[in-house]
């Protein structure tokens, strides 16, 4: 939830340019292994770099600058996640693995 919260703000504030009229779309497929979800904004999209170089995460973890750490948290909480753009506009996917409960 913290994930795919974090990606719809990053929709809202940078895609969308914090414009009320526009909206944020979240389509989610949920299987017994994988749940994917796809949210959409309305705006230009944004490439987001994220690196996990340590040096880069010491001068984060370091910096008193509180903004920048929404992308630390995907890449955290999320299996994997991309950017990209099909007919309906720019996405930022997330991709969970789901536990198999045994019987």
């Amino acid at each position: 939830q913290s994930a795919m919260a974090e990606a719809m703000i990053n929709a809202i504030e940078h895609g969308n340019k914090l414009h009320p009229s526009t909206n944020v779309t979240v389509l989610a497929q949920i299987g017994s292994r994988l749940a994917v979800c796809k949210i959409y904004d309305e705006g230009g999209g944004y490439f987001p770099r994220a690196s996990k170089e340590e040096e880069e995460m010491t001068k984060k973890r370091e910096s008193d600058d509180p903004r920048g750490w929404g992308l630390v948290i995907i890449d955290s909480l999320a299996d994997y996640w991309a950017t990209g753009r099909d007919e309906r506009g720019f996405y930022t996917e997330l991709y969970f693995l789901r536990k198999i409960k045994p019987f």
